[in-house]
């Protein structure tokens, strides 16, 4: 028999290989649960063993010894076994898995995966069904809640005809800035049902989510997570009780990005335009609000360029003996320091720094026995 490869557990794993003259591909299928028991038996099924196990058989073609899996057909009413496919080519590493109660965990890479399972009751026809939905979480942040999102649909025989298609809606993707690209659509949906947006790099047929799902109501979603100078596709289906639609499907290319240190991002939320700088408004040192600080200026201190109440600056100024207290509004997220120098033109003292920003008004008192000295606030990088 062929060996396994490394990272891979003969207990529960089986490691399908396409025939070494047309690739290197290779399937892994794991068992990750039967019947409440994650390790399979290793000899043919009886009565309270579990539902799926590896065997050994022998090719009649070629007399090898070869591992097969198999499911009883027997125990699958009501089945509670969970298995693992991942697709690899020969010599990448195989994921590491651990399934606890009702959580799966997959790493592999650097990346870990984690799923909750949340079952959850539901009639189906008549008849009392269990759904095993879940949440997915991707190295700590939430990335899909397909909890109490649908509903299942009624029940179809094999005998029953197949439901209509349902026609794919009609999309497109346009670029907003060098990391944002809008994808828009113009198919209704039933009122019950939901829309999943996933992205792909170009021609690579290599899916992920881009959100949760989305309400019927939704007609656009924004990709704000692209890359600079990249191919993308998108592909995007309603689902509801009825049925799945077709994929529309878009492409779309991010451009460089201008270049001169601000995000396009940041000119899209202000200015309405991050591909293109607007003359004498968007530039970095232009100044549309009149508030004596240009566009680089507030983009650094993450103040708004086209409100003039909005700036960075010291507001109050107190002095007590050698204590001065300066005040100045702060952005949460920001992080400032205090400097001081004998003139304007050097500032080398760094009096106070790594202030947190809180999105108020923040006072700092110093304590500073020179008769003369010049202070200045200082948005950190």
């Amino acid at each position: 028999a062929a060996e396994l490869p490394p990272g891979a557990d003969p207990a529960t794993d089986v490691v399908l290989r396409e025939p070494a003259a047309t690739g290197d591909r290779r399937l892994l299928v794991r068992i990750l649960r039967a019947l409440g028991t994650p390790v399979l038996s290793t000899a043919p099924t009886a009565v309270g063993s579990p539902l799926a196990y590896t065997e050994m058989v022998t090719s009649p073609n070629t007399t090898e010894d070869w591992k097969r899996l198999v499911i009883e057909r027997a125990a699958t009413v009501a089945p509670e076994f969970r298995v693992l496919l991942f697709p690899f080519r020969e010599g990448e590493p195989l994921p590491v898995s651990t399934f606890t109660g009702q959580q799966l965990v997959v790493s592999l890479a650097g990346q870990t995966d984690t799923f909750d399972f949340a079952p959850r009751s539901a009639t189906v026809a008549g008849q009392a069904v269990t759904l095993s939905e879940f949440t997915l979480s991707r190295n700590g942040g939430t990335l899909l809640d397909y909890r109490n999102q649908i509903e299942p649909a009624a029940v179809r025989g094999p005998a029953d005809p197949a439901p209509a298609a349902i026609a794919a809606p009609s999309a497109s993707a346009t670029p907003l800035s060098e990391t944002q690209v809008q994808i828009a659509w113009s198919a209704s949906a039933p009122p019950d049902a939901a829309w999943l947006v996933e992205r792909s790099p170009a021609g690579a047929e290599n899916w992920t989510p881009l959100a949760a799902t989305l309400p019927a109501s939704a007609s656009s979603f924004t990709d704000a997570a692209a890359a600079p100078s990249t191919s993308y596709d998108y592909r995007i289906r309603h689902v509801s009780p009825a049925g799945m639609s077709e994929y529309g499907r878009a492409s779309g290319t991010t451009p460089a990005g201008i270049g001169d240190g601000i995000p396009g991002s940041w000119r899209l939320l202000h200015f309405g335009n991050g591909l293109t700088v607007i003359p004498g408004t968007s530039g970095p040192h232009d100044d549309p609000d009149g508030d004596g600080q240009d566009n680089e200026a507030e983009f650094a201190a993450g103040t708004v360029p086209v409100d003039a109440a909005s700036a960075f600056r010291i507001t109050a100024i107190q002095r007590s003996g050698h204590q001065l207290t300066l005040s100045f509004p702060t952005v949460a997220g920001k992080s400032y320091r205090i400097e001081a120098g004998d003139t304007l033109a050097a500032w080398p003292d760094h009096v106070e720094s790594g202030i947190s920003g809180t999105g108020g008004t923040v006072s700092v008192t110093i304590t500073d026995p020179a008769p003369r000295r010049f202070f200045r606030a200082v948005v950190e990088p």
